[in-house]
C-alpha cells in the first residue's frame, strides 16, 4: 500500500482486504488518514493491475472471469475506531489487537460495507 500512497499522494490509515467468495472477488475497504479523497473507481483498477503485476496467476483467473475485479471501498473517519471496538467486544484482548489485512468476507463479523462512504453518514 505504500506504493499506492506514493501514487494517490494520500495516506491510508487503515484497510482491510476481504476475499468475497459469494462474489468471486476481493473487496478493499480503506479508511484514509488525512482529508485527501481517492476515486474508489481509480484505486480498484490501481490495485487490480498491481496484484496482476506481483502474481500473474491473479491476470489468469480474471481473463477468465473465475475472479471479479476487484471493488475499492472509502471507508467514513472513525470506522477503524469502530472495527477495533466490535472486535474487542467479541473478546479480543486490546493489548493483543491487531489485524489481518486478507481475510475471507464470511468470516469476518464487522459489516465495513455500512461503514463506506458511498453509504453516506
Amino acid at each position: 500500500m505504500q506504493k499506492a500512497e506514493k501514487t494517490f499522494g494520500c495516506h491510508f490509515r487503515f484497510f482491510q482486504m476481504l476475499a468475497n467468495q459469494a462474489f468471486s472477488g476481493y473487496e478493499l475497504y480503506f479508511e484514509l488518514g488525512d482529508k485527501t479523497a481517492i476515486d474508489d473507481n481509480k484505486i480498484s483498477a490501481y490495485l487490480d493491475e498491481q496484484l496482476g503485476l506481483l502474481n500473474s496467476e491473479y491476470h489468469v483467473k480474471r481473463a477468465s472471469s473465475r475472479l471479479k475485479p476487484m471493488n475499492a471501498f472509502s471507508l467514513r473517519q472513525g470506522t477503524f475506531e469502530r472495527f477495533k471496538a466490535a472486535c474487542l467486544q467479541e473478546g479480543q484482548r486490546e493489548g493483543q489487537f491487531k489485524t489481518i489485512v486478507l481475510q475471507y468476507e464470511k468470516d469476518i463479523l464487522f459489516d465495513f460495507h455500512a461503514h463506506s462512504v458511498e453509504q453516506g453518514t
